[in-house]
């Protein structure tokens, strides 16, 4: 039997490199995308040479409700949750920090760490209601600027440090 694997952020980057190593090594896969759809379809068509179940559906990590949706249709598809890849992130929009207004750094932290966290919260609630004796794996990804900052990404920078002391 495959295990089932969810990646948030799946059209690019890291997450998108995750699905096809992991689709080689036999996981049933489902992901998310935000905007590029187009990608995501044909990330589900190579997928089709791989003898596994694959699904993605859009996430928007600045609304709750999306992030709650996403995680009711992985639980159609796929019912038990083996490994869950919190990798998707918000563009990364550089801005001195005192140019920032209040509402920019409200809206950032949403999508930035506040979507993360609710998505790392539904995948324990799945695994735990799953209750079986096999392991799950979660996974945060982060960033050096956790530890370092970077020009102009405070918010970023300050997103990925929270989520790694709550890691």
């Amino acid at each position: 039997m495959n295990k089932n694997i969810f990646i948030t952020g799946g059209t690019s980057g890291i997450g998108k490199s995750l699905i096809y190593k992991f689709a080689k090594n036999n996981y049933n896969i489902f992901f998310t995308y935000f905007n590029n759809l187009s990608e995501a379809k044909s990330i589900s068509n190579d997928l089709q040479k791989f003898n596994i179940r694959h699904h993605y559906v859009k996430m928007d990590l600045a609304r709750i409700s999306s992030i709650n949706d996403a995680f009711k249709k992985f639980s159609k598809q796929f019912k038990k949750l083996n490994i869950f890849i919190n990798n998707a992130s918000p563009a990364i929009k550089r801005k001195n920090f005192l140019r920032l207004k209040n509402s920019d750094i409200l809206k950032n932290m949403k999508g930035l760490l506040i979507g993360n966290i609710a998505s790392l919260k539904n995948a324990l609630e799945l695994v735990l209601k799953n209750n079986s004796q096999t392991q799950a794996t979660i996974l945060n990804i982060s960033s050096y600027s956790a530890i370092s900052g970077g020009k102009n990404i405070h918010l970023y920078a300050a997103a990925k440090s929270a989520l790694n002391t709550l890691t």
